[in-house]
């Protein structure tokens, strides 16, 4: 009760009193988001400033290296820590994260084994099925890591420059930078300042959603400086499975985020995989230890497959019910192919589910779209789109093994499958800085008459020749005055400036587009003289004595024993037979090899090209495709499939050591051949010092 000597405040009292109280508020601008001097900087705390932009107060930042790698977390003086700067490195927890924190994280970890021993962290989750699962549940807990590739996703092959795209999945769960050490830090910068530059209400849907780092990384893409317009998001350009910094569009990330209204954000995408193709051990792929299993991982937003089967196709229904928009707007699905070739890929809709059919034939090798880097994985994207934005891609991958090579026939039955795939590299030089070119381009415009000449004569036109002539007699000049100052510390500048000239006058040669016919740059013009040599098959038919003598005088050493494997190689393989004199030849003649026939021969060319007729140019490793031996256990031999005159599959011959042996359709010995299926044997399979893997009665 209010006493009636008193007067009740009035409404403007309260008014009053409560404008004074947060009047500091008002007047005082909201703290900085960041330190940085720079035009993201700027953007950052001007919207900070007007209310405009959430900040980084609910989000942590978590080094996983040992501080190897450190963010500079001065720049964000409003970011959570796990591991604060002074922090004792003994004490952190180090390698790839191991648990999903329950508050919204970004970290990294540039930590990683040589390819060949393991190779980078994302590698060692997308080799495990429960490293999937674990990538899932950090996506969609706000967590998001960024781990480099380091030798994992490079041009080359076997080592040489590179290893090519190690990955058996394109996953949306984290961030692979391409490089080692430090290539992670351009990414947490973007990741942070896209975060931070939320509207303060879209901030906060997105992490009480939990569609924080889909958002994130839908935003990245979009941005990339590969994507020009939508349809280039809607294409492999913008998702690789391993992303440059060259590519990153910091600004305009920052500008999309802070245009994002809750309205705005972008639906998810998710699949489930209803059917599939299946694969039985012995029947349909044949291992000795049990290798990982060809369901690599299966979650909404990531799932891998290796084609490890000997099926035409591999099938799989997928449903997409469960893609939706936290505004319960309705969503419109899309499926794209985002790398593999489309011709040998059906996509079938049904017309009342969200239910789709894959259908998936085994490719060989492919380019990724946007670095070029060899790869052997088909991805298939799925997208969802509310009708303002579109989201983050889900991923189907399937992965092939490098060390396979299918044929198929006219048909389009599986006609034969090798299981020791030549090395497919032609060991040019990686870079066009490289000095080895100089050697190529010599080779090309020698003419001495003898078989290395001639071959590159018949290669190349005339105006192509010419071309390089006069570009290797300047870069000749310019290597003579680098040779006259290199490796004297006292004209140490002018040694740089000669290397510079030099370096990019080859690259200057090399991306000309040269006269001619053709009208292709100078590498490209280089890479199909030498696969036209590669294809001319009756090349160590027609000139063995020859080719063998310049083995023997080759700067590779091991020239004349790498020549020998690979002619013993395919003399099991029944590809060559030995004359009464002595001499090798192919079973059959050019007019009536079949495109397998013509494959193995090619091989054997690589190995001539690299070893004998160029060795001081060309540079690879002999002999099959590297594969990680976690994935499957070495085979040599090749089956050829084997049909009845309806079309039926019987089964297959398999060429090993000189032996033709029969099995049908279900894997299993036919010691006295298709006409007596009665007479089927159980096998199995056990590793061999010799062979890799051979076969034996099963007891």
């Amino acid at each position: 009760m209010i006493a009636p000597s008193r007067r009740s405040p009035s409404n403007a009292f309260f008014a009053l009193t409560l404008l004074s109280l947060l009047s500091p508020l008002f007047l005082r601008a909201a703290d900085p988001i960041t330190t940085r001097g720079d035009e993201v900087g700027q953007l950052l705390n001007q919207w900070a400033a007007e209310g405009k932009a959430a900040g980084l107060s609910a989000i942590t930042y978590e080094n996983r290296d040992g501080f190897h790698s450190p963010l500079n977390t001065a720049l964000w003086p409003g970011l959570k820590l796990t591991y604060p700067p002074g922090t004792d490195p003994n004490t952190m927890e180090k390698g790839p994260a191991n648990r999903v924190r329950q508050v919204p994280t970004v970290g990294n970890c540039s930590m990683a084994a040589p390819a060949d021993k393991g190779g980078s962290l994302p590698r060692l989750y997308l080799m495990d099925q429960g490293g999937y699962a674990f990538l899932y549940q950090q996506y969609v807990h706000n967590n998001l890591f960024i781990y480099p590739e380091h030798q994992d996703h490079d041009i080359g092959s076997w080592g040489i420059g590179g290893w090519g795209d190690l990955y058996p999945a394109n996953s949306p769960c984290l961030i692979t930078s391409q490089g080692s050490s430090g290539t992670d830090q351009p990414f947490l910068q973007a990741v942070l300042s896209t975060i931070a530059a939320f509207p303060p209400e879209t901030q906060r849907l997105l992490i009480d959603k939990n569609i924080l780092m889909p958002t994130v990384q839908a935003i990245l893409r979009r941005t990339s400086h590969l994507v020009k317009e939508e349809k280039d998001y809607l294409s492999g350009r913008a998702h690789p499975d391993v992303f440059d910094s060259a590519w990153l569009n910091e600004k305009e990330m920052v500008l999309m985020a802070n245009r994002m209204a809750p309205g705005a954000i972008p639906p998810v995408a998710l699949f489930e995989i209803a059917e599939e193709t299946e694969f039985e051990e012995n029947a349909h792929f044949f291992e000795a230890a049990k290798p990982l299993p060809w369901k690599l991982g299966t979650t909404p937003v990531s799932a891998s497959r290796l084609y490890r089967g000997n099926s035409r196709r591999i099938q799989f229904v997928v449903s997409t019910g469960k893609s939706g928009d936290i505004q319960g707007r309705p969503v419109k699905v899309q499926w794209v192919v985002l790398q593999g070739n489309p011709e040998w890929i059906s996509l079938e809709t049904a017309r009342e589910k969200p239910v789709i059919r894959l259908n998936v034939r085994w490719h060989p090798g492919l380019e990724e779209p946007a670095s070029g880097i060899a790869s052997h994985r088909v991805d298939l994207a799925l997208f969802a789109s509310n009708g303002v934005s579109i989201s983050a891609p889900s991923i189907l991958s399937i992965s092939m093994l490098p060390n396979e090579m299918r044929f198929y026939d006219a048909e389009g039955r599986l006609s034969e499958i090798y299981y020791a795939a030549h090395n497919p590299s032609l060991g040019l030089p990686v870079t066009d800085t490289d000095r080895r070119w100089l050697a190529l381009l010599r080779a090309c415009t020698q003419s001495t008459g003898d078989l290395r000449s001639t071959l590159l004569e018949r290669a190349l036109e005339s105006a192509e020749r010419d071309f390089f002539k006069t570009a290797l007699d300047e870069l000749l000049v310019l290597h003579e005055q680098l040779v006259q100052v290199e490796n004297q510390p006292e004209h140490a500048d002018e040694a740089t400036k000669a290397l510079q000239a030099l370096e990019q006058k080859i690259q200057q040669t090399l991306s000309a587009t040269l006269p001619g016919n053709r009208k292709l740059t100078g590498r490209k013009t280089l890479a199909t003289a030498l696969d036209a040599i590669a294809r001319f098959t009756d090349l160590f038919p027609g000139f063995q004595e020859e080719l063998l003598k310049l083995a023997s005088q080759s700067s590779k050493v091991s020239a004349t024993g790498d020549i020998e494997r690979e002619v013993r190689r395919l003399v099991n393989l029944g590809i060559l037979v030995q004359r009464s004199g002595g001499s090798l030849v192919p079973l059959h003649s050019k007019d009536q090899r079949s495109e397998s026939e013509e494959y193995y021969l090619k091989g054997l060319n690589l190995t001539l090209l690299t070893q004998v007729l160029y060795p001081d140019a060309l540079e690879r490793h002999p002999g099959t495709a590297w594969v990680d031996p976690r994935l499957t256990t070495p085979k040599q031999w090749r089956d050829v499939y084997r049909y009845d005159d309806q079309g039926k599959f019987l089964g297959w011959q398999r060429y090993h050591a000189r032996r033709i042996s029969d099995f049908d359709e279900r894997g299993r010995w036919l010691p006295d051949g298709f006409a007596h299926p009665e007479s089927a044997v159980a096998v199995e399979y056990v590793p061999d010092a010799d062979l890799g893997l051979r076969w034996e009665r099963k007891n």
